[in-house]
């Protein structure tokens, strides 16, 4: 539980590092590598790295929202919100276009949506890093959110929950929620399933994007062979026109353990595997 209090106070650029980081696959490379940091006129704030010796490029966004913020009648709407985000833009609205151009071009991507953040990034090889960043980007600017995929996302969300149930990391997690301070937001079911997302979740979806989707709540981090010069132009080509506008995120209180204030000494989980710990 306090690792996503951290998350409130961590700023997301360094978040978006880690991220990055893991997906490239790369080590530090040492002299050839420069790093650089940018602010665009829309208010997006960006790290660039440049170096020769990486084998592929990739990118990283992180928004600073996450289930934390989810309506009490919406639970696992950032979550669903993530998933809804990758099936068609204005400019690119074949859904799997995204997907089929990294993998014709060497590439993977991902996302998760934490308490405080929603993640975003992929890898891809060189010659297709341009384009990719043209799709990518364009997630941010025009999605459709497509109605005629909206109830097998919910299905998808759903399916994540039930595999979840089996994981024991995540039922620790899970309890620690919810022995958390009555109605703080970390007691939210921040996954979300068929019960908490049934009916029409359009209306809150757009809503949720309008409201926090904003180029100045985003974190940009990208890495490539290309030179900081060229890779900033790259940047501001496809990421300048991210409509900005005023984001209040819901501030977060600290003080989520009263419950277990002079009470519990001992909580035991009964665990799915045979496990110690």
């Amino acid at each position: 539980v306090s690792q996503i209090f951290k998350k409130l106070t961590v700023p997301l650029i360094a978040i978006t590092l880690v991220v990055f980081f893991i997906s490239s696959s790369e080590a530090m490379k040492g002299e050839k590598r420069e790093t650089k940091t940018f602010s665009l006129s829309n208010g997006l704030d960006m790290l660039l790295v440049s170096d020769p010796d990486v084998h592929r490029s990739a990118a990283a966004l992180s928004v600073g929202v996450g289930h934390l913020a989810d309506p009490i009648d919406k639970q696992g709407l950032a979550h669903y919100l993530e998933h809804m985000l990758f099936l068609g833009t204005k400019k690119y609205p074949e859904v799997g276009s995204y997907k089929k151009f990294l993998d014709e071009h060497s590439g993977a991507s991902n996302a998760y949506t934490g308490g405080a953040i929603t993640n975003y990034f992929f890898q891809v090889s060189h010659v297709g890093f341009e384009q990719a960043l043209d799709r990518f980007s364009d997630f941010f600017k025009s999605p459709l959110f497509d109605k005629k995929y909206a109830a097998r996302e919910v299905k998808a969300v759903n399916n994540e929950h039930e595999k979840n149930k089996l994981n024991d990391g995540w039922r620790g997690g899970f309890v620690q929620h919810q022995i958390s301070e009555p109605k703080h937001p970390l007691t939210k079911f921040g996954t979300g399933n068929q019960k908490t997302l049934s009916g029409d979740n359009r209306p809150a979806l757009l809503d949720f994007y309008a409201k926090y989707y904003a180029a100045s709540n985003m974190k940009l981090t990208l890495i490539s062979n290309k030179p900081m010069g060229n890779l900033f132009k790259v940047a501001q080509k496809y990421f300048t026109d991210i409509p900005d506008r005023t984001v209040k995120v819901p501030s977060i209180s600290t003080d989520y353990r009263k419950p277990l204030k002079n009470q519990y000494r001992l909580l035991k989980i009964k665990t799915i595997k045979d496990i110690r710990s």
